[in-house]
């Protein structure tokens, strides 16, 4: 049966103050994030909450898109966009999709002047991204801001050429267009690279890496140009790098709202975080308020059970956001949170030519930024429900060859950036702190994270394994 004392419900805990408070009081934290420089649009129809489109999710939480991109649409649109005439020959095809975004390609062909009284045609691609509108606006703009600021950086992001931020268009989609990193994906070429080769993507890797290391902000968010502060509703929505008032204003992004806390949290928490335990704090929000409807509605005595265990894990964890994470102005950086094989595109010998996915990249404290890069770590280990012995032995060396190249990595920053070393043994426990902060609610995570909370208590540390 539900519990019937509401005066035993939990609310979330105050800052250094941990303790129950009455039922009437809401779900909320002392330290609350500063506000972003982005005002919140009036209209209801841009608030920035799970749009009319998100409540079509399938069971897996994968769109139903209410109708496909029409081909015809796309080559008018990008043909006025890059000013060119309707009879160009254009050759627009499908080229992938994720489950929020789908990639066409795009292939033009120019007549140009070769020699003399002769003309030949010059071949143009391009990739046009159209976004699945679960977060309008927003996740658009911070795209397009960050892919120019790390091109601007020296890291070869897709060269951004127009962008489309609201969906109210002939397309009936936000979209991006960009020029087409050619290149093959690491992911289908891993497996035929000599470790040599693999030693040079690591390099690669590591040397852009740390050119995102170098950069530098103060608040934790996502990255928005700052025109799109001075009218967020209309003005710049509709971008294109050929018109000259753009091409002039060169500005440094500033740190706006965390798209990815903003999408589990109540509209008040759109915005950047100041520091890192106000960050950690928020991603405890959405469990503590799901603990809270079960105590409050279940009458399953298991599920008020396995929430009063949790209820105490999440306790036992913001106490030590608070002993851990003083309450400071914390040093950020870009970070690709997402450098997985299939965002990495390399050339025939292996150079990386291309890092796609920066829809992942957010702006983080610099503990966040030491971790590995995903294709060095969850991704490496082949998967296979294979157990002869070729295959435990196959297993082994992959796991050999992600060590040295893991050891390879850390070297490589270590002599681009200052303290690098330092930087990864400061920021182990804070890591881990996140980790704790995401996963608490996962079954199979709990008795783990339990365990390391405990070792915390005792001053004899353990490393929480699935990091």
């Amino acid at each position: 049966m539900a519990i019937q004392n509401l005066d035993v419900i939990p609310r979330f805990p105050k800052r250094r103050e941990i303790q129950k408070l009455s039922v009437n009081t809401t779900i909320t934290l002392n330290a609350l994030p500063a506000q972003s420089p982005i005002p919140l649009p009036t209209s209801p129809s841009k608030i920035m909450t799970l749009s009319a489109y998100s409540r079509d999710l399938s069971l897996w939480g994968i769109p139903r898109w209410p109708f496909e991109p029409k081909m015809e649409r796309i080559r008018t649109l990008v043909l006025e966009r890059l000013g060119l005439r309707a009879d160009i020959p254009c050759i627009i095809s499908f080229d992938s999709r994720t489950a929020f975004r789908k990639i066409y390609k795009i292939i033009i062909y120019q007549k140009i002047e070769v020699q003399e009284g002769r003309e030949g045609q010059k071949e143009r691609i391009y990739n046009l991204s159209v976004r699945y509108p679960l977060q309008e606006t927003d996740e658009t703009l911070s795209d397009v801001a960050t892919m120019k600021f790390a091109r601007k950086s020296g890291v070869p992001a897709p060269r951004v050429i127009a962008w489309d931020a609201d969906r109210r268009n002939r397309l009936g989609f936000e979209w991006i267009l960009t020029r087409r990193l050619e290149g093959k994906c690491l992911r289908s070429e891993w497996e035929n690279l000599s470790f040599g080769q693999k030693e040079k993507v690591v390099k690669s890797i590591a040397k852009y890496q740390a050119k995102l290391f170098a950069t530098n902000f103060d608040d934790i968010g996502n990255l928005f140009d700052a025109q799109d502060a001075d009218d967020y509703v209309t003005d710049y929505r509709y971008g294109d790098f050929n018109t000259s008032h753009q091409i002039s204003r060169e500005v440094q992004p500033f740190v706006g709202r965390l798209i990815s806390i903003a999408s589990i949290s109540e509209k008040k928490s759109y915005c950047s975080f100041p520091n890192s335990s106000s960050y950690l704090e928020a991603l405890l929000i959405p469990i503590w308020k799901e603990i809270l409807t079960t105590l409050r509605t279940s009458t399953n005595e298991e599920e008020i059970i396995k929430a009063q265990r949790l209820q105490k894990l999440i306790e036992k964890v913001h106490v030590k956001i608070l002993q851990i994470i003083p309450e400071t102005t914390v040093s950020t950086v870009l970070v690709h949170d997402e450098l997985s094989m299939r965002n990495i595109l390399i050339d025939e010998i292996g150079n990386v030519i291309g890092i796609l996915g920066w829809e992942n990249a957010m702006v983080m404290p610099t503990w966040k930024a030491t971790q590995f890069p995903q294709f060095l770590t969850s991704e490496y280990t082949p998967q296979s429900e294979r157990v002869d012995q070729e295959h435990i032995t196959g297993n082994m060396d992959a796991r050999i060859e992600a060590v040295r190249l893991k050891r390879l990595y850390d070297d490589e920053m270590a002599k681009r950036v200052v303290a690098w070393k330092e930087e990864i043994i400061l920021g182990k426990t804070k890591r881990e702190l996140e980790f704790a902060c995401k996963f608490s609610s996962i079954e199979s995570c709990i008795k783990e994270i339990e365990d390391w909370v405990d070792a915390l208590e005792t001053n004899v540390p353990i490393a929480l394994v699935k990091q």
